[in-house]
């Protein structure tokens, strides 16, 4: 089989290195020889050229990573928003895991300071404050002040049957069921919020939502 001749007279071989080169310099590609076409590929220290997506190496673009695909960091990983633990709708940051045990647990400040006749301030206001803004929070406060409502009912029924010489004996019980829930539950809420978890209070007085 016969070769092309090199300039300097003699034949080369098309497999060889320096075959289309002069003194053993690469020679410009000849122009339609199809470069960038889909199966030509260029790496270089530090550079790779992807027909279909390029970028720099070490950068996500350059090993074939387009934003927002699963190749990215996900919400919610070390280095994807600080996000830890999943709300009723996503991820939750830990300002809003703070402000979901506030609302728990400001039903105990609530009945430490008033005797058990304002468990629902705390709640509601955090419900007015965060209804807009953070899912996870509103879910808190709204079953937190429901549930209050239900334990202050409660508490008003025991005040009645106080009243009474018969029903003395049931009031005390029921003070002392609403003062043991109305400390247990909340706890039990700010923990499962501490870990991006909710909470459902198994008695509530459905009002806020």
């Amino acid at each position: 089989m016969s070769y092309p001749y090199s300039p300097d007279g003699s034949q080369s071989d098309p497999t060889s290195s320096t075959y289309g080169s002069e003194a053993g310099r690469p020679m410009p590609a000849p122009s339609g020889s199809g470069a960038g076409s889909p199966q030509d590929s260029v790496h270089s220290p530090g550079f790779s050229f992807d027909p279909g997506y390029s970028g720099y190496a070490g950068d996500d673009s350059a090993q074939g990573v387009r934003p927002g695909s699963s190749g990215s960091a996900p919400y919610g990983s070390p280095g994807g928003g600080g996000v830890s633990g999943f709300g009723p709708t996503g991820p939750v940051d830990t300002s809003e895991r703070s402000m979901a045990m506030l609302a728990h647990l400001s039903m105990i400040i609530g009945m430490l300071l008033s005797a058990g006749w304002l468990t629902f301030v705390g709640p509601l206001v955090l419900w007015f404050v965060y209804k807009d803004r953070s899912p996870f929070v509103r879910q808190a406060s709204a079953g937190a002040f429901n549930f209050s409502l239900a334990a202050s009912v409660a508490a008003i029924v025991a005040w009645l049957l106080l009243l009474t010489i018969i029903g003395i004996p049931v009031a005390i019980i029921i003070f002392i069921a609403v003062a043991v829930v109305t400390i247990l539950f909340p706890i039990l809420g700010a923990m499962k919020a501490n870990g991006g978890e909710p909470y459902r209070y198994p008695f509530q007085i459905p009002v806020l939502t």
